[in-house]
């Protein structure tokens, strides 16, 4: 159960690092226009 938890975390974890990854390309994006 606590191997579960730790995949749930590092998944979520993850989640949020791809979507502050995605924020950032498009921010540059935009300076670069």
């Amino acid at each position: 159960e606590a191997e579960t938890e730790l995949a749930a975390a590092t998944l979520d974890r993850d989640r949020a690092y791809q979507d502050l990854n995605d924020f950032h390309s498009k921010h540059d994006e935009e300076i670069n226009a």
